[in-house]
């Protein structure tokens, strides 16, 4: 019998800070400043080591560009692609 793989629960990645960066665009001092604020999602540790959730982080930038988006609607002075 083969499993519907749409059904099943996807599974958690862990990264590491310049993975993170390198998906958000922020440096690694703007990171932990940014969980300082409570404004970034919080890493997992691991001993000395930590990680973030990928999917974790992907819903953080998913709702930044919500948050952009709804500011005013449509913006007129957004950048048009040529």
């Amino acid at each position: 019998m083969s499993e519907d793989v749409s059904q099943s629960p996807r599974r958690k990645r862990l990264i590491r800070v310049a993975e993170v960066s390198s998906l958000v665009g922020m440096g690694t001092t703007t990171i932990y400043q940014r969980m300082k604020e409570g404004a970034f999602p919080r890493p997992v540790k691991m001993g000395t080591l930590v990680a973030w959730v990928e999917s974790e982080i992907e819903e953080w930038i998913e709702a930044r560009i919500k948050a952009r988006d709804s500011e005013s609607g449509s913006r007129s002075d957004t950048p048009k692609a040529a």
